[in-house]
């Protein structure tokens, strides 16, 4: 319908029983299970037809992973962060766990202060997120 005038278009959807509207907004966010679509600055058309309603959306578009959430964090997780940071206070734990995203190593990283030193000394950092155990990567820590 390349030709057709947006006064024309306009009549002959209300003919029909299609009413459109613009909707004004800031951003739209899709909350996928593994991931957020986010769509700045949209242009929005609201489409009611036969009953029904529906959205066309445009605009800048990009992808945000998501964070694990306290609901996503079990009591294991929290009481091993614990243990092998020596903190005896769980909701510290829990909270070093949301802070980095569920990953328990990181968390225990952060309670154990080291987290400040690895991100000074990219090389040590980098150790360390590949080390399986804390102690295999203080070593590498000294050495740099």
């Amino acid at each position: 319908m390349p030709n057709i005038d947006p006064r024309q278009l306009k009549r002959m959807m209300d003919s029909m029983g299609i009413k459109s509207t613009e909707i004004e907004a800031e951003r739209v966010v899709i909350q996928a299970k593994d991931r957020d679509i986010v769509i700045e600055d949209p242009q929005i058309t609201a489409i009611d037809a036969q009953g029904s309603r529906s959205f066309q959306i445009s605009g800048t578009v990009r992808e945000v992973g998501k964070i694990a959430t306290a609901a996503e964090i079990s009591d294991e997780d929290v009481k091993m962060v614990s243990e092998q940071s020596g903190v005896n206070d769980l909701e510290r734990a829990r909270k070093a766990l949301e802070e980095s995203g569920g990953d328990i190593a990181g968390a225990i990283i952060r309670l154990k202060g080291l987290f400040r030193l690895c991100t000074n000394r990219p090389s040590s950092w980098w150790s360390f997120r590949n080390a399986t155990d804390i102690s295999q990567a203080l070593p590498n820590l000294s050495s740099s």
